[in-house]
C-alpha cells in the first residue's frame, strides 16, 4: 500500500504492518511509480529514476529486506511492472522502453519502440503464451512476442482509445461460451480501460 511516508506491507488477518527496510535510502530513487508481487512472495518496486528493488515478503515479521537491487535498468522513469511468471518481471518505461528481467539469473532483454514518446502506461502477459500486451500514453494497444533473447513488436496496433490506457486485465474464461454471445467462441480476453472513459474487450483466438 503506497502512503505519503513510505510503503507498508499490511496483513489484514494478522493485523500487523511493517515498514520497508532503509526507507531513507529508498527515497533517493525518487517516487515509487509501480509495484507488483509474484506467487513466491517477491515484491518488486519501480522508481522514478529507473531503479527496481526486490523485497522478500516471506519474512513478514521482520523489517522487509531488500533481496536484490537493479540500478537504473531503464534510462527513464518506470511506469509499470508485471510478473509474467514467478521469475520473469516485465518493466515498462515512461517513454519507449520495454524490458524483460529474469530475477533469478539477472538476464535482461530490452526492446525500444520504434516511435518517440509513446510510453507504456500499463502492461500484462497472456498466460502460457509468449505474448505481451501494452497500453500506451497515446491510447494505443500494442502486442509483443518475446523469448529469452528478443522482444519483438508485432504489426498489430489498436487505437480504439482516444486517451491514455490506464489499465489492462487478462482473463482465460473457464465457463463454456454459448454460440452467438458477445465473446463469440474464444476464451481468452483482454479488457482495456482508458482516461477517455471507454472500456474495450479484445478477443484473442
Amino acid at each position: 500500500i503506497p502512503t505519503t511516508n513510505g510503503l507498508y506491507v499490511v496483513d489484514i488477518y494478522a493485523q500487523y504492518d511493517t515498514k520497508l527496510e532503509d526507507f531513507e535510502h529508498i527515497m533517493e530513487h525518487g517516487t515509487m511509480m509501480a509495484i507488483t508481487c509474484n506467487n513466491n512472495g517477491t515484491l518488486a518496486v519501480g522508481f522514478e529514476d529507473g531503479h527496481v528493488l526486490l523485497y522478500d515478503l516471506t519474512a513478514k515479521y521482520e523489517p522487509v529486506k531488500v533481496w536484490k537491487s537493479f540500478a537504473k535498468i531503464l534510462p527513464e522513469s518506470i511506469t509499470c511492472l508485471h510478473f509474467a511468471s514467478d521469475t520473469e518481471l516485465l518493466v515498462g518505461g515512461a517513454t519507449k522502453n520495454l524490458l524483460s528481467l529474469n530475477i533469478g539469473t539477472d538476464t535482461q532483454v530490452t526492446t525500444t519502440m520504434p516511435f518517440r514518446d509513446h510510453g507504456i502506461s500499463t502492461l500484462i502477459s497472456l498466460d502460457n503464451t509468449n505474448t505481451i500486451v501494452s497500453g500506451g500514453w497515446d491510447g494505443k494497444l500494442r502486442l509483443f512476442k518475446h523469448d529469452p533473447h528478443n522482444i519483438t513488436q508485432t504489426t498489430l496496433t489498436q487505437d480504439h482509445h482516444y486517451d491514455t490506457i490506464t489499465d489492462l486485465h487478462y482473463a482465460h474464461l473457464h465457463t463454456p461460451i454459448p454460440a452467438g454471445s458477445l465473446l463469440q467462441t474464444t476464451s481468452d480476453i483482454v479488457v482495456s480501460a482508458g482516461k477517455d472513459c471507454i472500456i474495450n474487450i479484445w478477443r484473442f483466438t
